[in-house]
């Protein structure tokens, strides 16, 4: 009998692990199948060209933020320059890094969410891809950040802290999420450094310190900080009141020994310090510290700063949504009404099951926990696209939680991110970009087709090319190949489309010249380098008091002879 129950249990524990198998690959290949059919498709000129041009002239030897400008703190630039080494000088080079993290990332979160079940897991790991790089496919550093966000939840739920030199790459890949996406690297350590505090205090007996609670008050003060700037009531209380809650119920209970609290952070630092230095040393040696340092903090404040980014979006968007479900006109106007309400609400019902499991001498699962910090970052700016960026995470959490509840909960839970994930590809993936109704609608756009631009290897709407042709044709025509050019206030793919070359640092006015000082000084070097062509998109949302001055200084030496678009073209007289 004995030797029947050790064969059952053998058979049981092989089908165990063939059906996790197969989920795992259900997981991997569906995230591989959606990213590659979907990578060469779609693009966002500007974004896509400020990248470009600022990895191109690095890697043509100029020095970053000495002779180039950029608002990240600088990694994204050097990947993205990598990638051009690798694969050549083409956009679509840039798309085969994001690939390879979302496959990777699905794996990791396979894996997070694997002991709540094989197929939940996969479940979680395909909502996470369509949730993700297919909605905007840009090689905008916060898919580099998700990524790592990914990895931080992965190590705090699957790798044993106790082993050496894991809070230290903890730290580093705190640290190096901040040099490619400031405010993502700010909020995710905020949500690391919180997790592990509670997490300690779970097996801490000493006597209590102050270093803890002062640490969660801090924190806090951050967060409140980064909402008050310029956040709405709605941004408060879909993303920002439960994060701020966890921070001061865990600053108020948490018993830690001073000591230990030292070591964590200590050891988190050091583990910093090694993501760090590279960018350090680099600047050092170059001479360029004090501008990277500038460009930032100053550029990125500036940006941020801009009106547009502080339009109140979200509480429409979910009218919108309401009143699309209510009415019922079309399949499609339900079922993108329902996607766009669960996704705004999926952040507030992760954030309050995050709280509730807060409690003195526990902390909650870190993909829960990690979800309700991470989904501050689309607070950056209220738009559908930025919503994406933090969606994945926040469904992947919801599918753990939920499937604790019980049977039908599960089926539940994996039914419903099945369905937001199919509505999501086939409605929003890879969809040009449009008014935010339409968005919410669901309308898609024209079939992309294939570009016929220089070093644009990639499916693109066909107004977007049509217009983009035509300036490429009038830029061929009009100016040598060593000629420079200039668009304000923001085109810098026509530097990269046409290979001519931008004679200013910046490619985007709104952080370029923020001063007299910068705009006397750009003045200067257009002085003594005229582009012989400028490029003028007047009610373009980047521009400012100062990019119309410099229009305004440049204009008596240039004629207009046409407009492509919204684009009016100048030619040196």
């Amino acid at each position: 009998m004995t030797g029947l129950s050790l064969s059952s249990r053998h058979a049981a524990a092989g089908s165990a692990a063939i059906w996790r198998l197969l989920a795992a690959l259900v997981a991997v290949g569906g995230s591989t199948a959606l990213l590659l059919y979907f990578h060469d498709r779609f693009w966002w000129g500007p974004d896509e060209g400020a990248y470009a041009h600022v990895a191109q002239r690095i890697l043509h030897g100029e020095v970053l933020n000495r002779d180039v400008q950029d608002m990240h703190a600088g990694y994204i630039n050097f990947a993205n320059a990598l990638a051009f080494r690798l694969f050549g000088e083409d956009l679509l080079s840039l798309r085969y890094p994001p690939v390879v993290l979302g496959i990777v990332q699905a794996y990791l979160i396979f894996r997070t969410v694997e002991p709540r079940g094989a197929f939940a897991a996969a479940a979680a790991a395909l909502a996470l891809t369509s949730l993700s790089f297919i909605q905007f496919l840009n090689p905008t550093a916060n898919w580099y950040a998700l990524f790592l966000a990914v990895v931080v939840t992965w190590m705090l739920a699957r790798v044993d802290r106790t082993r050496p030199l894991v809070i230290e790459t903890i730290g580093f890949l705190l640290v190096t999420t901040f040099l490619f996406r400031q405010l993502t690297g700010v909020i995710v350590a905020i949500g690391a450094v919180a997790w592990l505090l509670l997490d300690m205090q779970r097996r801490d007996r000493a006597p209590p310190g102050r270093l803890a609670p002062a640490l969660f008050a801090l924190m806090a003060f951050g967060l409140l900080l980064h909402l008050l700037r310029k956040n709405d009531v709605i941004d408060w209380l879909l993303f920002g009141v439960c994060p701020l809650a966890i921070l001061a119920r865990a600053g108020l209970s948490v018993r830690i020994d001073d000591k230990r609290v030292l070591s964590l952070v200590a050891r988190l630092l050091i583990g910093g310090a090694v993501g760090l230095l590279p960018l350090v040393f680099y600047h050092l040696w170059h001479g360029s510290l004090l501008s990277w340092l500038d460009d930032m903090v100053g550029g990125a404040l500036a940006l941020s700063d801009m009106p547009f980014t502080r339009r109140p979006l979200y509480a429409a968007m979910a009218l919108l949504s309401l009143q699309q479900v209510l009415t019922f006109e079309t399949l499609a106007r339900v079922l993108n009404g329902l996607l766009w309400l669960s996704l705004l609400a999926i952040p507030t019902v992760n954030g309050i099951a995050a709280l509730r499991a807060t409690g003195n001498q526990s902390a909650p699962h870190p993909l829960l926990f990690m979800a309700a910090f991470h989904a501050l970052v689309s607070t950056f700016h209220q738009l559908p696209l930025y919503l994406m960026t933090s969606s994945g995470l926040s469904l992947a959490a919801l599918v753990w939680s939920a499937v604790a509840l019980g049977p039908r909960w599960r089926v539940a839970a994996m039914a419903g991110a099945g369905a937001l994930a199919v509505i999501a590809v086939h409605y929003q993936a890879a969809e040009p970009i449009r008014m935010v109704s339409d968005s919410i609608a669901g309308t898609r756009g024209d079939r992309p087709v294939d570009s016929t631009l220089p070093r644009v290897s990639l499916k693109i709407d066909p107004s977007e090319l049509r217009d983009h042709a035509a300036l490429s044709a009038l830029i061929e025509r009009e100016t040598p190949a060593d000629a420079a050019i200039l668009a304000v206030p923001f085109d810098p793919q026509l530097y990269f489309i046409s290979g001519r070359r931008n004679p200013a640092r910046f490619y985007n006015t709104a952080i370029g010249i923020r001063d007299e000082a910068s705009l006397a000084a750009t003045l200067d070097v257009l002085e003594r380098d005229p582009p012989r062509l400028l490029f003028h998109r007047a009610d373009d949302k980047y521009n400012t008091d100062w990019s119309r001055r410099l229009v305004a200084a440049l204009l008596p030496h240039y004629e207009k002879f046409d407009r492509v678009g919204e684009l009016d073209v100048y030619r040196r007289r």
